[in-house]
């Protein structure tokens, strides 16, 4: 793949951190995990579940895809979280295996946002983000055990240095697992409604095949080691949340952190798994040595 113009990346970077700029998100959202019942100063795991893991899956997902990193769970693992949002996945990981997770984000008020639910979910000093680029990460070679992915590669088009930066900031063996939206067939994604989650047009949504992304991984010096289509399960867990009866939707969900739209965007995927456009997939590949 031909390297993009810096002056291009620069300002499509800005048009994406603006796109999930809300100016009010912690507020916002502290607001409704009060009206929910959460204690502010000791939030739990499941009340933010459902507002946390931004992507096609949920937890559920970020479970998944976790059991494809490989770590050991001895406590002293250190992971990188690509695009890391509001730290949902990265808290996850820091929990369920004691290691250290790093996440990097375009989106300042993202980060800011991670850092006081860390904060006041116990998790401040296993899990830290920082505002930056992940074509440019902020981290000399071979600092991490592994790095994790999680619907983020739809919004940069220059893949191969997004690979090559993972690559250089992972240790020998290290792996790195993706679970992004992909298109079916190149060009399926064009045809794709907006707004949706992650763009509200197609001036900031680079969609590829699974397999140009794994040529991308492999040229990178990774071998790729796993590649799951994970569609009809993508679809199957977005439809019951959309369908789900209001009394059983969660009371601090996607709305609190997309806004309004965020049915309408989320309507826009499921259409667009359901006509086989996109589809998300599972792709993990190890660093050599």
């Amino acid at each position: 793949m031909v390297a993009i113009d810096t002056t291009v990346v620069e300002e499509r970077e800005r048009n994406v951190a603006a796109h999930y700029t809300r100016g009010d998100l912690l507020t916002q959202l502290l607001e409704a995990l009060r009206r929910a019942g959460a204690d502010i100063e000791a939030l739990r795991p499941e009340d933010l579940e459902a507002v946390e893991e931004f992507h096609v899956g949920g937890r559920p997902a970020t479970e998944r895809i976790a059991g494809l990193l490989g770590l050991s769970g001895d406590g002293g693992e250190r992971v990188l979280d690509v695009g890391s949002g509001i730290g949902g996945a990265a808290r996850y990981l820091a929990r369920r295996f004691g290691c250290r997770v790093d996440g990097v984000d375009l989106t300042e008020e993202y980060c800011h946002t991670a850092r006081e639910l860390s904060r006041l979910a116990g998790a401040a000093e296993s899990t830290h983000f920082h505002h930056g680029s992940v074509l440019d990460l902020p981290f000399g070679p071979r600092s991490f055990d592994a790095a994790i992915q999680l619907h983020v590669g739809m919004n940069i088009e220059d893949k191969a240095r997004l690979a090559s930066e993972v690559a250089r900031v992972l240790r020998p063996g290290g792996r790195y697992v993706i679970y992004d939206l992909f298109a079916r067939q190149p060009g399926s994604s064009d045809r794709i409604t907006f707004p949706v989650p992650w763009a509200a047009s197609r001036a900031t949504s680079f969609l590829v095949t699974a397999e140009a992304q794994s040529e991308v991984l492999e040229q990178a010096g990774f071998t790729v080691s796993h590649r799951e289509d994970l569609g009809e399960w993508g679809t199957e867990r977005l439809r019951a949340a959309l369908q789900a009866p209001p009394g059983q939707a969660p009371k601090v969900g996607l709305p609190a952190l997309i806004g309004a739209a965020a049915r309408e965007r989320l309507g826009n995927v499921l259409q667009a798994l359901e006509q086989g456009l996109v589809a998300p997939w599972a792709i993990a590949g190890r660093i050599s040595a």
